[in-house]
């Protein structure tokens, strides 16, 4: 990264100092802008920039840049200007040496207009889903029977389409937490006390995750899972029309 800096405007920042996971997020329909596209493109690192290249729709193209810039903001919101990439034996990538820590872990996620990124010094992985028309057969082949009864205990269409975006995002993010990712399947795993304190049935392993979510009335689940049992309360929104 080259060092431009992106300015923000927060939802709110409450507990930040104390927070272990931060979570950011911003909307990258901004980005259709062609001026703005470019100006966030030439402050990304070689990497990014080549990974938006290689998508072919403009859609992708600006949900790639608005993710590399809004890991960048969370990485300058902790004094990091000149990020060292490792990655793990599953290819997930975090960096070193950071701010005087020996690793700090992050995760991006996307879906529609919104980018998401969470950053820890514990593993973290992070979801954001666009809400939509529920498919039941998909449902019924990523969620377990336990899962399905919560899905379709209540019977509004709406509230249904709602639980399930609500367990794909913790699932999801379990899954971006754990380090493996699509190798892990869905159904392999189960939540459990969504409207209490979500917990895993069936963990991959004996790692003790934590999860958080956040409401907002915009359409989106978002979900976070991390190794740390402190969240921030609320995400920060940041404006990459500030620039």
């Amino acid at each position: 990264m080259n060092g431009c800096k992106i300015h923000m405007l927060n939802i709110s920042r409450s507990r930040e100092a104390k927070c272990l996971v931060k979570v950011y997020i911003a909307d990258a329909a901004k980005l259709q802008d062609r001026q703005l596209y470019r100006r966030l493109y030439a402050c990304l690192d070689a990497a990014r920039r080549a990974k938006a290249d290689y998508f072919l729709f403009e859609k992708d193209k600006r949900l790639s840049v608005a993710a590399g810039a809004l890991l960048q903001y969370a990485l300058q919101r902790e004094n990091i200007w000149e990020p060292a990439f490792e990655v793990t034996a599953t290819g997930k990538p975090y960096l070193v040496n950071s701010a005087g820590a020996e690793r700090l872990y992050f995760n991006l996620s996307h879906s529609e207009a919104m980018v998401m990124c969470a950053i820890s010094d514990k593993e973290v992985g992070c979801d954001v889903e666009k809400q939509a028309a529920l498919d039941r057969s998909l449902a019924e082949y990523v969620m377990q029977d336990h899962e399905l009864a919560w899905i379709y205990g209540s019977s509004r269409e709406q509230e249904q389409q709602h639980r399930f975006f609500r367990l794909w995002t913790l699932k999801e993010s379990y899954m971006k937490a754990t380090g493996l990712g699509i190798a892990l399947e869905p159904k392999s795993f189960g939540m459990l006390a969504v409207d209490g304190i979500p917990s895993v049935k069936n963990p991959v392993d004996e790692r003790k995750f934590c999860f958080k979510e956040y409401f907002l009335e915009d359409g989106y689940c978002y979900a976070c899972c991390a190794l740390s049992e402190v969240f921030c309360d609320a995400m920060t929104e940041v404006d990459l029309g500030l620039v």
